[in-house]
C-alpha cells in the first residue's frame, strides 16, 4: 500500500472573493464507515438507488466526507449535509466529458459555476433542486430558487467541471449532488470480439479463453491472458459493469498500455474480497483500485453480483467510482515516463481486460467510453 500523504495547492481568486484561496487536497484513505452497495429501493439525499447506479449515476457527494473536493473556507459535513461559511468548493481536475446530467440540493445562499460561463445563484433558505444539463456548449437547467447571473468564475482550477461558493455571510448547505454521464461510445460491441484480439506478446501467458454468451455478455475464464482493444485512448471516461462467478476472484482493466506488450499499463483493479470483515480494508487493492497505486477506500462491490465501475482517467488525475460511490482519487506524483511502470504515462494507449490466473471466471457488458478533450491546463506534477 503507498503512504498515506495529503498534498495541498493553492489557486488565487480574482473574482470578489480576492484574497481567497482554493486548496486542492488529496486525501488519504479513511476508515471512517460508509455506506454499503447502494438500496434496491429508494435513496437517501447522499445514495443512490441500484437502479440509479446501473444506470451511471455518480455520486459528486458521499454524504459523510469531502473525499475528492477541493476545499477553501470553513465547511463542514454533518448530519449528510455539506455546510459552507464565506467559503467555495470545485470539484477536482477530473472532467466528465462533453455530454452529462447533474442533479443537485441547494440551500442558502449559493453560487454555481457551470461550464461556459454560466453562473446560477441561489437565495433562498430552503433546499431546492436543481438539474443540469450540459450538451458540449449548451447549457440548460430546471428547478425553482435559482437564477442566472453575471459573475466571473474563479480562476482556479481551470478544468474543474462545476464550482460551488458561498458568498457570506449566511452559510450554505448542499445535501445531494449526482452526475450522470451521456452519449458514451461502445467500446465493445456485445456481439462478438471485433475490435478485440488476445495478447500474444507473453507465449506462457495465453490460457484464458474469451467469449461471448447468448446474453450478450463476455465471459472471460482461466488465466493468465489479456484480451486487447483496437481504440487507444489517454484522457478518457470508461464504464463498465461486472460479475464475478466465484469468490474473491482476481481480474482488472488495464488502460494506457504500451502497445505489443503484455499488461503494461495502469489497470483499474477488480477484486471484492476485503480483511477483517471490514470494506475499508480491501484485499489486493480492492474493486475500484488503482493496482499497486492507491487502493479503494472502501469495498462497495459484491462478489456473484453485477457492479457498475466508473473510471476517470484525466492527466495524472484518475479518479474511480462503483456502483457511483466514488473510492478513488489519485493524481501520479512520478516524474514522466514511457513506462508507466516507471513514471507517469500520459499516452493514448489500449484497454486490455485481464484473465488472472486459472480460476479467473467473470461477466462484463455495457462497456463503453468518452474520449476527453485535450485539458486546458498543464497540470504538472506536485
Amino acid at each position: 500500500m503507498l503512504p498515506s500523504v495529503c498534498r495541498v495547492r493553492c489557486y488565487r481568486f480574482d473574482s470578489a472573493l480576492t484574497g481567497l484561496c482554493l486548496l486542492a487536497v488529496t486525501l488519504p484513505a479513511v476508515s471512517a464507515p460508509f455506506p454499503n452497495a447502494p438500496s434496491a429501493d429508494a435513496a437517501t439525499p447522499q445514495s443512490l438507488t441500484s437502479a440509479q447506479a446501473a444506470e451511471g449515476w455518480l455520486l459528486l457527494f458521499d454524504g459523510q466526507t469531502t473525499f475528492g473536493w477541493h476545499c477553501q473556507g470553513k465547511n463542514a459535513v454533518r448530519d449528510g449535509v455539506w455546510h459552507l461559511e464565506e467559503g467555495s468548493i470545485a470539484w477536482p481536475f477530473s472532467r466528465f466529458g462533453n455530454s452529462w446530467e447533474m442533479v443537485t440540493e441547494v440551500a442558502g445562499p449559493a453560487r454555481l459555476y457551470l461550464p461556459h460561463d454560466h453562473v446560477l445563484e441561489h437565495r433562498g433558505d430552503t433546499f431546492d433542486q436543481l438539474q443540469v444539463f450540459c450538451d458540449g456548449e449548451k447549457i440548460r437547467y430546471e428547478g425553482k430558487g435559482f437564477s442566472r447571473i453575471n459573475a466571473k468564475r474563479p480562476t482556479g482550477p481551470p478544468a474543474a467541471t462545476i464550482g460551488i461558493t458561498a458568498p457570506g455571510p449566511q452559510p450554505a448547505r448542499l445535501r445531494h449532488l449526482r452526475l450522470r454521464p451521456q452519449q458514451l461510445q461502445p467500446l465493445w460491441n456485445g456481439r462478438n470480439l471485433d475490435g478485440w484480439t488476445v495478447n500474444r506478446a507473453d507465449p506462457k501467458r495465453q490460457q484464458a479463453r474469451f467469449r461471448v454468451t447468448d446474453q450478450g455478455e463476455l465471459l472471460v475464464e482461466g488465466g493468465p491472458g489479456d484480451l486487447v482493444s483496437s481504440v487507444h485512448a489517454a484522457d478518457f471516461l470508461l464504464q463498465f459493469d461486472c460479475r464475478t462467478l466465484g469468490k474473491h476472484l482476481n481480474s482488472g482493466v488495464f488502460f494506457r498500455c504500451i502497445p505489443g506488450q503484455y499488461q503494461n499499463g495502469y489497470e483499474v483493479q477488480i477484486h471484492n474480497g476485503y480483511k477483517n470483515n471490514d470494506r475499508t480494508q480491501p484485499l489486493d487493492f480492492g474493486t475500484g483500485g488503482i493496482y499497486r497505486r492507491a487502493p479503494a477506500r472502501r469495498v462497495v462491490s459484491n462478489d456473484e453480483e453485477w457492479f457498475t465501475v466508473t473510471l476517470i482517467a484525466d492527466g495524472r488525475r484518475l479518479t474511480t467510482w462503483v456502483n457511483g460511490f466514488p473510492v478513488v482519487t489519485w493524481e501520479d506524483p512520478r516524474p514522466p515516463h514511457d513506462n508507466p511502470r516507471q513514471g507517469y504515462r500520459a499516452a493514448a494507449g489500449p484497454f486490455s481486460i485481464q484473465a488472472h490466473d486459472p480460476t479467473t471466471r467473470l461477466l462484463f457488458r455495457r462497456i463503453q467510453y468518452a474520449p476527453l478533450p485535450p485539458r486546458p491546463d498543464s497540470h504538472p506534477a506536485p
